[in-house]
């Protein structure tokens, strides 16, 4: 089946033809919606936001390493960069509450702790030695009063 001469190709302008496809929806134009299309890219989309999530996830938990592990070189960027982590996740929290099941997921927190142990070893020319496993609990990393104390360091009474 042809396109219409006034059809919008994804292919062509994928932003002026999602828009296309809202107007579409919106005026409940249901013959002229491409279907499988719209479902592939929504899948996308849920799949960006995953995506993101274990990314900042991965971001914070690097940080949180660095900061636990390296205080003498505690700075005020990676104080920011830790809350701004702790921000974008709750945010994404906030407008997708089920994307929370992605990070419940062991095997997703499990993975970004690799890969935020990996980052944080290249940041500390591999001088310091992390735990294997995340020694923190999802609700603990993503409180935003936390910040971990060096490793057999007194703790605040």
């Amino acid at each position: 089946m042809r396109e219409p001469e006034n059809s919008i190709s994804k292919d062509v302008d994928f932003h002026a033809w999602l828009l296309d496809q809202a107007g579409k929806l919106r005026v409940r134009s249901l013959a002229a919606l491409k279907c499988d299309d719209l479902a592939e890219e929504l899948e996308a989309i849920a799949r960006k936001d995953r995506i993101e999530l274990r990314s900042r996830l991965q971001n914070l938990l690097s940080h949180l390493l660095r900061w636990a592990y390296g205080p003498s070189h505690r700075s005020k960027t990676w104080t920011a960069t830790i809350y701004e982590s702790r921000d974008a996740i709750h945010d994404l929290f906030e407008e997708s509450p089920s994307i929370k099941n992605e990070l419940i997921s062991l095997f997703a927190l499990s993975r970004a702790y690799s890969r935020a142990v990996r980052d944080a070893t290249l940041d500390t020319d591999g001088k310091v030695q992390f735990p294997e496993h995340c020694p923190w609990t999802l609700d603990t990393i993503l409180d935003p009063d936390f910040f971990p104390q060096p490793p057999n360091s007194p703790r605040d009474p």
